[in-house]
């Protein structure tokens, strides 16, 4: 893990960010994760679109939270970390 900084309220990429070394100001902090998870995109209806979705009869809407909990359920898979 790499912990970085950016020059004022930029938000840190590989191209603007430098590592936090002794000496940085200290402020206010954020932690951003990307993984896997971030890349996976459903399709909670059964359909490629929405409208494909209204066309054969389905309302369109979903109910979010347990669309959601379905998702981590299923897909979900918890792997331990050693700490350094």
């Amino acid at each position: 893990m790499k912990f970085v900084t950016t020059d004022g309220d930029e938000r840190p990429t590989p191209s603007n960010s430098r590592p936090i070394v002794a000496g940085d100001e200290e402020g206010r902090g954020s932690f951003v994760y990307f993984n896997q998870a971030t890349m996976y995109q459903s399709s909670e209806t059964g359909y490629d679109t929405v409208q494909a979705a209204k066309d054969a009869g389905h309302s369109g809407k979903t109910d979010f939270f347990r669309d959601a909990q379905q998702a981590f359920t299923d897909l979900a898979t918890l792997v331990p970390v050693k700490s350094l």
